[in-house]
């Protein structure tokens, strides 16, 4: 048996085992299980979203965009509490920018949209989106001019700043 003859390769960091080659395929399916998850919280936040483009204010369906997101809201932190903040080696590029797209709309929550910004390691442009998000949310100038009707800091600098994020010039 391999575990009890300890055959564990220091260099791969596993044990070469039936047993833990069966524990991990169960991660492999337990990892996209859980980015199919975000991704189908993704799918909500997409359609409510669209069903309510033309709408203003308070009209049902910006009252059910809110609703959403005070669920996703619990989901979020939970997937955080079980798992730890989301990264791009735990869900893949696709995964994590989902992710990003649920903490984007997160508005209610900045501390939620700090804390995701410092820990999930999110790509250059959608970090520039949830900065200038947190921002606004705050009442502060935007930094890469990604929010509509949001002032920016320093615009002489803002082409400079968005190139660096990767973001088209205005």
């Amino acid at each position: 048996n391999n575990i009890t003859a300890g055959k564990f390769n220091h260099k791969e960091g596993s044990l070469r085992s039936p047993l833990f080659s069966c524990y991990n395929q169960a991660m492999e399916k337990y990892k996209a299980s859980l980015v199919d998850t975000i991704k189908k919280m993704g799918d909500i936040d997409q359609a409510v979203r669209l069903a309510a483009k033309d709408s203003i204010g308070l009209r049902p369906p910006n009252i059910l965009i809110y609703a959403v997101d005070t669920c996703h809201n619990y989901h979020i932190r939970r997937i955080i509490e079980e798992h730890g903040y989301p990264t791009k080696e735990t869900l893949g590029s696709d995964g994590l920018t989902a992710w990003w797209l649920l903490i984007q709309h997160q508005d209610f929550d900045t501390s939620l949209q700090e804390a995701c910004l410092k820990n999930c390691g999110f790509a250059s442009k959608e970090k520039a989106f949830l900065v200038d998000r947190v921002l606004a949310n705050k009442g502060k100038k935007q930094v890469y001019g990604t929010q509509m009707g949001v002032e920016v800091k320093n615009p002489k600098a803002l082409n400079k700043r968005r190139e660096e994020m990767g973001l088209e010039p205005l």
